[in-house]
């Protein structure tokens, strides 16, 4: 028995020592790729236990796992020492080692950030919880409030701006003045002063810069009831629609130079509404007089037109009215529905009266043509049911359409004999005419009709 126990001391041991060879190669081939290599974990083990085996003394003493591992081993080994291979199963064991911890060595570092974002590229951006991954949301987090928050005007402007639409502009007050700067051109923004009499500035120095004005915006001053005198110096080109509304209290306006025409783009093209530039002026004082200095070469259109009632009292509220000698040209409906208007002196430089320049003025009484006017064109004394006293120029060559028409107070009509032209219904439903006079050769009085005659309505 002793002897026995001796015998079975060096199996023991040499049985553990192949259990542990056996889980270390098993290990090595599942880090290999993943997946046990049962052969090579066979063949590793025989080898080992054929040299064990060697060296045992009893054979039939190893306990009955290690002596199934061995029939298994004598089973694999069969075909290798078969093959005609020289080499020692010793060999053949090393060489399985080295083939096999070459792969692992080169995919060692699986878990690694480099294999990460190699192998998978979503992987590296999706730790959500990093500091990179918070900052980067942060700015859109930042956009989000700026959107849902209110933006401020000046904003807005600004943007507009950069869209190409509109540009944000800088508003200051001077004495009184309101202007607004808006890449490198200020304009006359509105009034804040009390004075009862103004003249409109041409030029302002903001932010060491000098700006010329030539602008009155649209309502700069409208409803500034304390003005009583308004100077428009040469220099203001532009006036705005509505830009004297509501200055009740005007009662005289000189003008000195050069306006643009005061119309809109309205359905038909017409700027006599309730946003006329002078709409309403005049209507609490005793009467408004209106004078262009000689500087003054064209009166622009639509400049005192209004579209009110004359029983609505909402009309430009002029009752006399002085042309300078400079002015050649008096622009369409310029003096359209002034209702008031009974006192007008042309200078010695007018050529021509545009369309409906005068028309609808009821109270308009006389009216001497001076001797430079060559053209009235149509409608330009229309409807001035007052008219009684009509004096024509000795150069008057054409008398337009419907140009004298429903003056019913007008008696006696002195035709100069420079008139060649006298278009149709010049004088249509002049019912107080008493007395015509015709001193020149007059055109034929025709037009392309089916029949080419005249006469009819």
């Amino acid at each position: 028995m002793e002897k026995m126990r001796k015998q079975k001391k060096p199996a023991g041991i040499i049985f553990c020592c192949m259990l542990f060879w056996a889980v270390s190669w098993n290990a090595l081939a599942v880090c290999a790729d993943g997946t046990p290599e049962p052969e090579a974990v066979v063949e590793s083990l025989t080898v080992e236990e054929a040299e064990g085996a060697a060296e045992s003394e009893n054979l039939s003493e190893i306990p009955n796992a290690y002596a199934d591992i061995l029939a298994v081993d004598s089973v694999v080994q069969e075909p290798i020492q078969t093959s005609g291979v020289d080499s020692s199963a010793e060999d053949l064991s090393k060489e399985s080692i080295v083939l096999s911890e070459e792969p692992v060595a080169a995919e060692e570092p699986t878990n690694s950030e480099e294999s990460v974002s190699l192998e998978d590229p979503a992987a590296a951006e999706e730790p959500v919880d990093s500091e990179e991954s918070v900052l980067m949301e942060e700015p859109v987090a930042a956009e989000e409030l700026v959107v849902t928050e209110e933006p401020d005007v000046d904003e807005l402007v600004q943007l507009e701006t950069d869209n190409g639409i509109v540009p944000a502009a800088d508003s200051f007050e001077s004495e009184g003045f309101v202007f607004e700067v808006s890449n490198g051109v200020a304009v006359l923004a509105g009034y804040t002063g009390s004075a009862s009499s103004v003249t409109l500035p041409t030029s302002v120095i903001y932010g060491g810069t000098t700006y010329r004005i030539s602008s009155v915006k649209e309502f700069a001053f409208s409803g500034c009831s304390s003005i009583k005198t308004l100077v428009i110096p040469d220099g203001i080109t532009l006036l705005g629609k509505g830009a004297f509304k509501n200055c009740t209290s005007l009662s005289s306006i000189t003008i000195n130079g050069n306006i643009g025409d005061c119309h809109y783009d309205s359905a038909d093209g017409r700027y006599y509404g309730n946003n006329s530039v002078f709409y309403n002026a005049g209507v609490n004082t005793d009467g408004l007089s209106v004078t262009f200095g000689s500087t003054v070469s064209r009166i622009p259109a639509y400049l005192f037109a209004t579209g009110g009632a004359q029983n609505a009292n909402d009309y430009v509220h002029m009752t006399s009215l002085d042309i300078g000698s400079g002015v050649k040209t008096i622009g369409a409906y310029a003096f359209y529905r002034c209702y008031d208007l009974n006192s007008v002196t042309l200078g010695g430089g007018l050529t021509d009266i545009s369309s409906y320049a005068f028309a609808n003025d009821t109270s308009l009484k006389t009216v001497r043509l001076p001797d430079s006017l060559l053209n009235i064109q149509d409608h330009a004394f229309y409807n001035c049911t007052a008219l009684t006293d009509l004096t024509f120029g000795s150069k008057t060559a054409s008398i337009g359409e419907l140009c004298f028409g429903g003056c019913t107070a007008l008696g006696t009509v002195t035709l100069p004999q420079s008139l060649t032209s006298l278009a149709k219904c010049a004088f249509k439903n002049c019912t107080g005419l008493s007395s015509i006079t015709i001193n020149g050769n007059i055109g034929d009085c025709h037009y392309d009709s089916a029949d080419g005659r005249y006469y009819g309505n």
